[in-house]
C-alpha cells in the first residue's frame, strides 16, 4: 500500500481552504479519481476516538484523504500515521479488515472516498460499535439506535397517532420488528444509503423520536424523515433535531438538496420543515394511499447554500 502526500506534490499543490466547517480542495484529486463513481463524506474524529470500527469492503473502493490532524491508519496488523495530504487508497477485494483513530489530542478530519458499488458488503469483527455519529444540538443527542430502545420505538411509534402521520410505520406495530429495523441502520449507513438517529434529551438520555436521512447518491441528495413520541409533542424536539440533521447533510455529507413532504392533514410537520429551513415546492393531489384512504402530500426542499451547479 502506496501512503501519496499530494501537499509534496512538485507540479501542483493540494489547497484546502476553510471557512467555518466548508472545505474545498482543488483540481489535483480529480486528475486521480473519477469522483462520479464514488461517494465522499467528510469525517471529524475527535481526539482519543476511532473513525469507524475495522471492517472491509468486497466490492468497492475505499480512499482516505487527511484535510486536518494525524490519524493513524490500521490496516490488518499493521498501522500507518498519517499526516495533513496524505492519500491512500485501498483496493477493492483487500483482505485486511481497517479503520482509521485518532491517537491525538487535537481533531482530525478527513475526507472519506468510496465507491458506489451495488452490492457492496460491509463484514465487521466482534460486533462493534455503531458507526452512525453522535450530534448534539441545545437539547438533544442525536445517537444510533441501541436493541435496547426496541420497546420504546415499539411502543411510541405503535401509538396510531404517531402512524398515521407516517408513510412508512406500520400499525399495528408488532413485536420484532423495531428489533429488525434498528439492525439494518449500520449497514444502511456504511453502504452510504441512510442515516437513522434516535432523537434523545441531552439531561436525561430520554428516547423521544426517530430523524433519519435517505440517501439518494446519483442524485447528491436525501429525503429527511422523522417522528416524536406522542407526549413530546409541540416542544420543538423535532425542528431542532431536523436542523442538525440538514446540516450533517450539507457540511458532513456534502449533499446538493434536502427534501421532505408530509401529509395535508398534518400541517404540524410543515412547520416543522419550514423551521428548518425549508420551502414548499409543491402540492401532490391524491398522492398517497394509506389506511384505505387517498391523502393529499405536501413537499418541500432546500438546496445547500454551496450548490454551485456547473
Amino acid at each position: 500500500m502506496k501512503i501519496l502526500n499530494l501537499r509534496e506534490l512538485n507540479h501542483k499543490e493540494l489547497e484546502i481552504k476553510r471557512t467555518g466547517e466548508k472545505l474545498s480542495h482543488s483540481s489535483v484529486l480529480s486528475e486521480l479519481v473519477d469522483f462520479s463513481k464514488f461517494f465522499t463524506s467528510h469525517e471529524i474524529i475527535p481526539p482519543g476516538r476511532k473513525a469507524s470500527s475495522p471492517h472491509s469492503h468486497s466490492h468497492d473502493e475505499e480512499m482516505f484523504l487527511v484535510l486536518e490532524g494525524h490519524p493513524t491508519l490500521h490496516h490488518g496488523e499493521k498501522s500507518y500515521e498519517l499526516s495533513p495530504g496524505d492519500f491512500v487508497g485501498l483496493k477493492p477485494q483487500d483482505p485486511f479488515h481497517h479503520h482509521l483513530e485518532n491517537k491525538t489530542a487535537q481533531e482530525a478530519h478527513v475526507l472519506v472516498i468510496r465507491s458506489r458499488s451495488e452490492g457492496d458488503e460491509v463484514v465487521y469483527k466482534n460486533k462493534p460499535e455503531n458507526p452512525i455519529p453522535r450530534i448534539e444540538t441545545d437539547r438533544l443527542v442525536l445517537r444510533p439506535f441501541t436493541l435496547s430502545d426496541a420497546k420504546e420505538v415499539q411502543r411510541m411509534a405503535g401509538n396510531i397517532k404517531v402512524a398515521e402521520m407516517t408513510a412508512l410505520i406500520p400499525h399495528p406495530y408488532l413485536d420484532g420488528m423495531a428489533e429488525s429495523w434498528i439492525a439494518t441502520h449500520a449497514d444502511h449507513f456504511c453502504k452510504g444509503q441512510a442515516v437513522n438517529w434516535a432523537i434523545t434529551l441531552k439531561d436525561t438520555n430520554t428516547l423521544v423520536g426517530c430523524i433519519s436521512l435517505g440517501i439518494s447518491q446519483n442524485h447528491q441528495r436525501a429525503e429527511v424523515g422523522y417522528w416524536i413520541g406522542e407526549e413530546f409533542w409541540s416542544r420543538g424536539f423535532c425542528s431542532e433535531a431536523a436542523i442538525a440533521a440538514i446540516d450533517f447533510a450539507f457540511t458532513r455529507l456534502r449533499l446538493k438538496k434536502i427534501t421532505s413532504s408530509h401529509m395535508a392533514i398534518n400541517p404540524a410537520s410543515g412547520k416543522v420543515m419550514q423551521k428548518a429551513g425549508m420551502e414548499q415546492e409543491g402540492y401532490l393531489k391524491k398522492h398517497f394511499h394509506k389506511n384505505g384512504r387517498w391523502i393529499d402530500m405536501v413537499v418541500y426542499g432546500i438546496l445547500n447554500p454551496d450548490f454551485i451547479e456547473k
